[in-house]
């Protein structure tokens, strides 16, 4: 599929092309210029193809899936539809307005103290000392621990109590949904939909226990309450309660898209991040600068460092970082629907269709990307830590870019160099654009840091195995899937 995706590319010259994707016809638009007017013109189109995705994926009752068909009014306060429907029952809508209200803002800050409180608790459970512990896959401790981390933030701290097994059991559904995704029929699906039935029915045991403590709850938190979650967790419950047409199992079903969305992409772009750093030993102190930097103190009666998040999410060193596993390993196809004629160019997409946007061959491009000098190539299938990073404009040479000279990892300093996305507009889109743009973003980019600031900065962590790759299975999907063990070694360092 990646060498496909990118052989359409260059065979049609970013021309608009019609092909099947999986069950669906599709116009695949690959030329930037087309993808930033598409994200342009967010207002006259739907999410509609990412419902049925969830739909597919999350195991939606067919009763729900009539509700969800019927929305097509759009994520705008305004409907961009006239389609009767009420605005309490506008689900696209009102899950994409939480998700932006509680997950970035004023209401980030609590959110990811609350993931780092967490998560330093669950690294220190580990009880790692300052003689070498030996582990079976990175992949594995990173995804477990954020796992616990994000889900206490977001949903409380019960959920667990409801199955002492949910990470195993939503781990083993997460690795099914590059199938489920594909709609298939459920009998050439029985592990995938098994695996998820075990999670959807610890999601729906534990709002079933919710609602009977609810009747006797009246001063619970609003901003965060260990039993009933995050206000996001709540405003949605409250949410679903107004719609006659979500059962419990289609609560259920959103609830287990919500834990997906905010833990299975971010807890594999932080292994991939993390992994790149201890492959590269020329990043690795370069990372040590960034965190003693952003050094906060212990909390009290804990061994290891916080860190300054604002400080960390400024860091040129990080930001470089971040982009860069996300140009690598993260594989999206962006679905969109047009609520009327929509125009790219010379061609004419009707309503109803579909405009696909694949990530991964404009995350190879190299007419966009940096790839280093002759003298020292950095081709875009590797990890290169200043990919995204330019000098700093000079203040005697007024006239002069940041785009004038190419960053070299000799010349990549803190001090020397920023963090640009410049000329990538419609090329880096991890995360889609417009405004459809993943909400979560903020936070999961804040989930990835942090986990790379707590475990690099107060562990010294070798690899001991073979390089690891990428599970292709997941492209399309998000961050990519790891295929293979990663085998390591930690210790605590002496700060």
């Amino acid at each position: 599929m990646p060498a496909f995706s990118y052989g359409l590319k260059m065979m049609f010259e970013d021309l608009p092309i019609r092909i099947r994707l999986f069950v669906m016809d599709n116009i695949v638009i690959s030329k930037p210029e087309d993808i930033v007017h598409t994200f342009k013109q967010s207002a006259i189109l739907t999410n509609k193809p990412y419902r049925k995705f969830v739909s597919n994926t999350f195991g939606v009752p067919e009763e729900s899936k009539i509700l969800f068909s019927a929305d097509v009014t759009g994520l705008r306060h305004k409907p961009q539809a006239d389609s009767g429907l009420k605005q309490e029952y506008r689900v696209d809508y009102l899950m994409h307005t939480f998700i932006t209200q509680f997950m970035s803002g004023p209401s980030l800050g609590p959110l990811a103290d609350r993931f780092t409180s967490n998560l330093i608790d669950r690294l220190e459970g580990e009880a790692i000392s300052s003689e070498w512990k030996e582990y079976p896959d990175l992949y594995t401790f990173v995804r477990d621990h954020m796992f616990h981390a994000s889900v206490f933030a977001m949903f409380g701290e019960h959920l667990f109590k409801m199955s002492e097994n949910f990470c195993a059991e939503f781990w083993q559904f997460e690795e099914s949904v590059p199938e489920l995704a594909k709609g298939l029929p459920p009998w050439l699906n029985c592990r995938a939909i098994a695996a998820r039935e075990r999670c959807l029915t610890t999601v729906e045991g534990w709002r079933f226990y919710l609602n009977e403590r609810a009747c006797g709850t009246r001063s619970r938190s609003r901003v965060y309450d260990p039993l009933f979650g995050s206000e996001i967790v709540q405003k949605r419950h409250e949410a679903f309660a107004k719609m006659p047409t979500m059962s419990p199992r289609a609560i259920a079903c959103e609830d287990l898209g919500l834990i997906w969305a905010s833990t299975a992409n971010a807890a594999h772009a932080a292994f991939w991040l993390t992994y790149q750093i201890l492959r590269h030993d020329d990043v690795h102190p370069r990372l040590r600068v960034v965190t003693e930097q952003a050094e906060k103190g212990r909390p009290v009666g804990s061994s290891l460092m916080r860190y300054d998040l604002a400080k960390l999410c400024r860091s040129p060193l990080l930001q470089s970082l971040y982009a860069e596993t996300l140009r690598l390993h993260v594989s999206n196809i962006i679905l969109r629907s047009p609520l009327e004629n929509f125009d790219i160019r010379n061609w004419r997409i009707s309503p109803g269709e579909i405009i696909a946007m694949m990530s991964y061959p404009l995350h190879h491009d190299s007419k966009v990307y940096n790839t280093g000098t002759s003298d020292d190539p950095r081709p875009l299938d590797d990890f290169w830590a200043d990919r995204f990073l330019v000098p700093r404009v000079a203040t005697d040479h007024p006239g002069a870019s940041a785009k004038s000279w190419p960053a070299t990892p000799a010349s990549s300093t803190e001090s020397s160099h920023e963090f640009s996305l410049k000329g990538l507009e419609g090329s880096w889109i991890p995360y889609g654009g417009g405004s459809n743009i993943c909400p979560g973003r903020q936070f999961a980019k804040q989930e990835v840091l942090l986990n790379a600031a707590l475990l690099l900065g107060n562990y010294d962590v070798e690899l001991t195995g073979s390089p690891v790759g990428m599970d292709w299975r997941f492209f399309g999907t998000g961050s990519m899937g790891v295929k293979g063990k990663s085998p390591f070694r930690i210790r605590k360092r002496h700060l």
